[in-house]
């Protein structure tokens, strides 16, 4: 049952990136759900998927917006009721990733290879699309299927990517191994989700930090510094991409939807199922914040952005640990590219965790609103970070096993 249930998330993750439309998303989601009902009759998983010191986030992460739907004012039936279906879902699939967790940690590895398959296969296919349809007019690559938003695109394409270069910052993975991020990067780059590369290129210089002197790192940022003035300098199609569109408007939105939620409660917010419409232009309305954070203030208030930041903080807090030691050169055992230990990928998926929640200054919506590839992103380091917690502290209060 482990390895059938692995089976259908890594599905869930890969068909994320080629499924265009959110009903099907929501169908591979049902899937995996279902699926995960066959570990409700494990009453030890259903204890302990909550027992950690980590284990209440998800739930908690759920209840806030669906406690917000009674004050949301009227709504429409089957809004409430695709949320409460999704928090369901959310909930079981938890419960699977749990088991996984103390049953099975070697199905996190298939999770992590069938996003980096996934993440190169859809920049593959969406750059053939952009190249066959240019125009200069219009520069920036749209996406394709699902990789139709191309900031909550890029935000998934570029996550795909750290384990690799986790893997090579601790010794796992030899630096060829960079090649599986040449097609995420050239996505993200034609793309232009500036607050997204932002957001990598820190998190990145944090995972190489420890294996590289301050003047290495120091001569990088310099090198790539003069390499992205270079491109800009030189590709008038770059420079529309990623100058051309100032600010995007994002003060004007950020400014109208805090106005908006000063209208409501400022405790509790205007409640997750309110809409937001906000004209940044004349003529021109989007119902989104486009960013994280204000969606939250706006939808859950002061105080339900207030315990989302505090849910964060503590998970990244629990999962915290040193990085997995590079084998000694004597040994000359060639390690699997991706068996690694738990601890090694708990901390992989806590520096994605940390990725998305940068990335999602200027971009993201609330977290349960639509089955999005950034929402995917976001629930998925979440249940395994949360889960990872309980099966980790078994594994490492257990007496060890003789050899």
């Amino acid at each position: 049952m482990s390895r059938a249930f692995t089976i259908l998330l890594a599905l869930l993750i890969a068909g994320f990136f080629f499924v265009g439309g959110q009903h099907q998303r929501n169908w591979l989601l049902y899937v995996a759900a279902a699926a995960a009902h066959g570990f409700l009759f494990d009453r030890r998983t259903l204890c302990n998927a909550f027992a950690g010191r980590a284990g209440w986030t998800v739930p908690v992460l759920l209840a806030i917006p669906l406690l917000s739907l009674t004050w949301s004012g009227p709504i429409a039936g089957d809004v409430a009721a695709d949320m409460v279906l999704a928090a369901y879902c959310i909930l079981l699939v938890y419960l699977g990733v749990a088991h996984l967790a103390g049953n099975a940690p070697w199905a996190f590895e298939r999770f992590q290879q069938a996003l980096l398959l996934g993440a190169n296969l859809g920049a593959l296919l969406s750059l053939g699309h952009w190249a066959a349809t240019y125009s200069p007019e219009w520069p920036r690559l749209p996406g394709w299927l699902g990789l139709d938003n191309p900031v909550h695109a890029s935000v998934l394409l570029l996550a795909a990517t750290l384990p690799v270069c986790t893997g090579i910052a601790q010794g796992r993975l030899r630096l060829p191994w960079m090649g599986a991020c040449a097609l995420p990067v050239a996505f993200v780059l034609l793309a232009g989700p500036r607050t997204a590369l932002v957001a990598y290129v820190i998190v990145i210089a944090f995972v190489f930090r420890p294996r590289l002197r301050p003047r290495t790192m120091l001569a990088g940022a310099v090198v790539l510094g003069l390499a992205g003035g270079a491109a800009l300098f030189g590709s008038d199609a770059l420079r529309a991409i990623w100058i051309g569109r100032g600010l995007s408007f994002r003060p004007e939105i950020w400014s109208q939807a805090w106005s908006a939620f000063l209208s409501c409660n400022p405790l509790i917010g205007c409640g997750v199922a309110s809409p937001l419409e906000v004209e940044y232009l004349p003529g021109t309305v989007t119902d989104r914040a486009h960013s994280l954070y204000v969606a939250a203030i706006y939808h859950q208030g002061l105080l339900g952005a207030a315990v989302f930041l505090v849910a964060m903080a503590w998970l990244l807090w629990c999962v915290r640990g040193r990085a997995v030691a590079a084998p000694a050169a004597s040994t000359r055992k060639p390690l699997s590219a991706w068996r690694i230990p738990l601890p090694g990928q708990r901390r992989d998926w806590a520096v994605v965790l940390v990725y998305v929640l940068l990335a999602s200054t200027t971009s993201g919506d609330h977290i349960l609103v639509r089955t999005t590839l950034f929402w995917c992103y976001f629930w998925l380091p979440v249940m395994v970070l949360a889960a990872s917690t309980t099966a980790l502290s078994e594994r490492e209060n257990s007496p060890a096993v003789p050899a």
